[in-house]
């Protein structure tokens, strides 16, 4: 029996639609590494600029990639996701933001877990080009924490 795309998002954050901002998963490493991609469309409330032409907000841009950090650290390391608190952004820089028929690709990195907290360096980029990137802390709740904020 095949998984579904997202299967492995959905088991490793809390997050479902329409605040779900990864498409698909492309790659994942539990706990060190993942990649994911967002595809844009025209008819996303989030798009500014009217009739749907702005760019993905740099806040949203952010939470997709906490998504993927999320996932790549929640993922088969225990039974019940954690709730994940962002601690910190830090070097964080983006240039031309993403666009409308654009396929975002994201990458997240884990740089260092200590005690709980977790440096994750992540990145977005649309036709090899880096769009967004920097540095995210985030720091685990207790165990099935994610059940309660849900």
């Amino acid at each position: 029996m095949s998984v579904h795309p997202i299967a492995a998002i959905l088991a490793g954050t809390p997050h479902r639609g329409p605040m779900l901002l990864l498409d698909r998963l492309c790659g994942l490493v539990p706990g060190r590494y993942g990649r994911a991609v967002k595809a844009l469309s025209a008819n996303e409330s989030h798009q500014g600029g009217g009739e749907g032409t702005g760019g993905l907000p740099p806040s949203l841009l952010v939470d997709a990639l906490g998504q993927l950090a999320i996932t790549v650290l929640s993922a088969g390391s225990r039974p019940r996701p954690r709730l994940w608190l962002l601690s910190a952004l830090e070097d964080v820089r983006w240039d031309v933001l993403p666009r409308a028929g654009d396929l975002v690709e994201m990458e997240a990195n884990v740089l260092r877990t200590w005690r709980g907290t977790s440096r994750v360096r992540v990145t977005a980029s649309v036709k090899g080009t880096v769009r967004l990137r920097g540095v995210m802390v985030l720091t685990a709740g207790p165990e099935g924490a994610s059940e309660i904020a849900a």
